[in-house]
């Protein structure tokens, strides 16, 4: 059970981290078209994989994936 606790942890990060990127890429796109989002969507898809691999691994292990990024997600949705 603690193993799936800590990957949870980190599956709460990945989960802000895509949030993160999905406001700057939906910010830059605003702003600029295609142009600086090009650079940010290959991060973007990084967290996307790393938030996918998680998931499988905590269903695998029995667990059940947490489903919100937590305070940091929240935090960064404020900002």
């Amino acid at each position: 059970m603690h193993n799936i606790e800590i990957l949870n942890k980190f599956l709460k990060d990945e989960l802000a981290a895509t949030e993160t990127y999905q406001q700057a890429l939906d910010k830059l796109r605003e702003d600029d078209g295609l142009g600086e989002a090009e650079d940010l969507l290959p991060i973007y898809e990084d967290h996307t994989e790393a938030v996918s691999s998680l998931q499988a691994l905590i269903n695998r292990l029995g667990g059940t994936p947490c489903e919100d990024s937590g305070v940091w997600g929240t935090w960064a949705k404020i900002v």
